[in-house]
């Protein structure tokens, strides 16, 4: 079974899955406000997306307060 991560405040989440209908179509969600995603789930996400960098929006208000820097060698 396929599954779908979001955020139940996200106003794009909810039209996304309201657009495309997602809830008739046999998926499973999870609400990352109100269970947090696992390790597990992060490694294997990162196994379908390729790397972790394209998990995360990096224009995202969120991640731009991080302010996260790569390290230097």
């Amino acid at each position: 079974m396929k599954k779908i991560y979001y955020s139940s405040t996200c106003d794009t989440c909810a039209r996304i899955i309201k657009d495309l209908k997602l809830k008739k179509k046999n998926f499973l969600f999870q609400d990352i406000k109100n269970e947090r995603i696992s390790e597990d789930q992060i490694i294997e996400m990162k196994v379908m997306a390729g790397t972790y960098e394209a998990l995360f929006s990096r224009v995202a208000l969120k991640y731009k307060k991080l302010n996260p820097k790569p390290p230097t060698l």
